[in-house]
């Protein structure tokens, strides 16, 4: 499975985004009565964990391949057996059934 250098690109910015939200936020206001339990219990998720779930999702949405497929069709490539017609590329560059 490869990931492409532009999907890299898009999980990292997305990751810069979340991070500098995530050190946006105000602690909670201890002046208020009852805070003092909140403030001392809190969770904090690392901004690798973050990343991690990004690249994750990112291949996830990845499409599926099959790599015999993939091989096979190579193969007839480079032996100058492969081809398509005009009608089978069109209709593929369209999304109709080939």
């Amino acid at each position: 499975m490869e990931i492409s250098p532009e999907t890299v690109r898009r999980v990292l910015a997305l990751h810069t985004r979340r991070l500098e939200q995530s050190r946006a936020v105000n602690p909670p206001d201890d002046s208020v009565p009852g805070n003092d339990t909140y403030s001392s219990d809190r969770v904090e998720i690392s901004g690798e964990f973050h990343l991690f779930k990004d690249l994750h999702q990112a291949i996830a949405d990845l499409p599926e391949v099959d790599p015999d497929k993939v091989l096979q069709v190579t193969e007839e490539v480079d032996q100058g057996r492969y081809a398509v017609t005009p009608e089978a590329l069109a209709a593929s560059l369209l999304g109709l059934p080939v």
